[in-house]
């Protein structure tokens, strides 16, 4: 093959993957234009009718929720529906926001380091407003204190359209708990009686909303980020657990240097003492 040949069909192979990849763009184009878009919209209207009508009436729908096994909340009432959405042409974001709240705080306390630092981490990432009152050791490094939550939890239900993969994903966070879960939905699962479902789900008259719509490519998914969070949970807790070795070295060594000048301080003023009683007795020996 001559050069001419070799550079015609390098440049053939490239117009090859730039056509493919132009294809591969005009279908994801075509799958939310045609199927993923008319869905979205519908969820959008469907939420703005359902947030409207219960920001009016305002049902008694209460929530209470496990603090991470350290304690439970007060039944907390479902107030302010919000939604929102990224663009009113281009939809690929909806998200349904609740407030759940009550009057006053919830107390817990908790021991060791390890563990207020694990429940300070899960609050802060549950979007949850708190405050710690610690209880210091003699190396002034927290060992045990109160946390003092506040009685209100953010809950979001977010719609995300991904047109690369043909879905529409629903992602939970702070309802049924103090967590994270994920739905993977196909666009002709957006239906009437779904979306019925949903604001039932909404109103907690429908406990098992999650588990009729889960798929075992779901649950691998949630099994996934699951996993993923108990390493980086380990992982910080090994950092944490290091950096405390760290500080108590360090104010060991301070507590130690103390000492050391302590005692020096001790012994020069001794023997400052008994040098000025030697001189003293040794004057009175030469005047006799």
């Amino acid at each position: 093959m001559g050069l001419l040949d070799e550079l015609k069909a390098r440049a053939e192979a490239i117009k090859t993957g730039e056509t493919d990849e132009q294809r591969a763009e005009q279908e994801r184009e075509r799958r939310y234009r045609e199927e993923i878009l008319p869905r979205m919209e519908y969820i959008y209207g469907y939420l703005t009718e359902l947030a409207k009508h219960l920001n009016l009436i305002l049902p008694d729908v209460y929530m209470r929720y496990d603090l991470f096994g350290k304690a439970r909340t007060p039944e907390l009432k479902q107030t302010a529906y919000e939604i929102s959405v990224d663009s009113r042409e281009n939809m690929t974001r909806i998200d349904f926001e609740i407030i759940c709240e009550a009057d006053g705080e919830t107390g817990f306390d908790v021991e060791g380091k390890k563990n207020i630092d694990t429940i300070r981490e899960q609050l802060i990432g549950a979007g949850i407003k708190f405050e710690f009152k610690v209880k210091m050791d003699e190396l002034v490094v927290a060992q045990e204190g109160r946390f003092l939550v506040k009685n209100r939890v953010p809950a979001r239900l977010s719609f995300i359209a991904e047109p690369e993969n043909g879905r529409i994903v629903l992602q939970i966070r702070n309802f049924d708990d103090l967590g994270r879960h994920r739905l993977n939905l196909q666009p002709a699962q957006i239906t009437e009686e779904m979306m019925e479902r949903f604001g039932r789900y909404i109103l907690r008259e429908m406990h098992d909303f999650l588990q009729l719509e889960i798929s075992e490519e779901d649950r691998r998914h949630i099994q996934e980020m699951l996993e993923k969070d108990r390493q980086r949970r380990e992982m910080e807790m090994r950092e944490a657990e290091w950096r405390e070795a760290v500080e108590r070295a360090r104010l060991e060594k301070e507590r130690n240097n103390r000492l050391i000048m302590r005692v020096k301080r001790n012994l020069a003023e001794k023997t400052e003492k008994l040098g000025s009683k030697l001189t003293e007795k040794l004057a009175r020996l030469i005047k006799r």
